[in-house]
């Protein structure tokens, strides 16, 4: 799922249910019952990010 926030779209009700952060871009990992598994600025390489996505592709 990919969820956007901006000054025209906010999407409050979704981001209220986890830790705020200001940093952007930013990747949170969340798992389908709604735990958040991972949660970071996104200032890695693409390699970085794949090994992320890899780590959770089976978390629940």
């Amino acid at each position: 799922m990919k969820a956007n926030w901006s000054e025209e779209n906010e999407n409050e009700e979704f981001f209220n249910l986890f830790s705020k952060f200001n940093t952007f871009p930013h990747i949170m990992i969340i798992s389908n019952p709604g735990k958040l598994l991972e949660s970071r600025p996104v200032n890695f390489s693409e390699k970085e990010f794949v090994a992320i996505q890899n780590k959770f592709s089976d978390a629940t």
